[in-house]
């Protein structure tokens, strides 16, 4: 409403927006913390806002609205993370995922100009699906990347070391997606998961 009245900038409140998907994320969709009182924040600062008369101290309202002291835990997150994100055929939210690793592309991929329609993307085991002595670990997200259809035709079921070196050639650079292979099967995807759930947490929480 304070936008449509031209009193907050389309800039704080995209980024205002911005922080709020964050929280929601990390708050609800990963740790299933229970919305106590975030409800009642909400109408106090949409009561407070409508109530501020002056431009300036609306859009200091705006860009002071944070969450974090409701922020969970690295620890808290990270257990969530490892226990609840993993893709499976038959998982139902499977949506969280792919909101998940369209976040990380988006932070970690190099800003070339290029327009990518993330909905064309596909979800790729590393670790290919076939090795079967891997159990659910094979669906953890440090064992997922999203990537173009082209791309997943070349991995196929190479073995791990092959797509790295692939993934590497299009532009996904081993460090920054934590693809260094200096562990194997099962270790290499919990080591990745780790350091995917810290990298998200960091990302999430600035």
């Amino acid at each position: 409403r304070s936008r449509k009245a031209g009193g907050v900038t389309a800039k704080n409140l995209r980024e205002c927006l911005k922080r709020i998907e964050k929280f929601h994320f990390l708050y609800t969709a990963i740790t299933s913390s229970r919305a106590s009182g975030i409800s009642n924040k909400y109408a106090a600062y949409a009561k407070n806002l409508f109530k501020k008369g002056d431009n300036n101290k609306k859009n200091g309202l705006v860009r002071d609205l944070t969450f974090k002291d409701k922020f969970p835990t690295l620890e808290e997150f990270k257990e969530k993370f490892q226990e609840i994100l993993f893709y499976d055929k038959d998982k139902t939210d499977k949506k969280i995922v792919r909101y998940v690793l369209t976040q990380i592309d988006k932070y970690l991929k190099p800003a070339d100009g290029r327009s990518i329609n993330y909905n064309e993307m596909t979800i790729e085991h590393i670790i290919s699906q076939e090795n079967s002595s891997l159990g659910k670990n094979i669906g953890k997200m440090g064992n997922l990347i999203l990537v173009d259809k082209k791309t997943q035709e070349r991995l196929q079921t190479k073995p791990l070391v092959d797509k790295i070196s692939i993934l590497h050639k299009k532009g996904f650079d081993k460090d920054k997606f934590f693809l260094s292979p200096e562990y194997e099967g099962e270790a290499w995807i919990k080591h990745r998961t780790d350091e995917l759930a810290n990298f998200v947490y960091k990302v999430f929480t600035n």
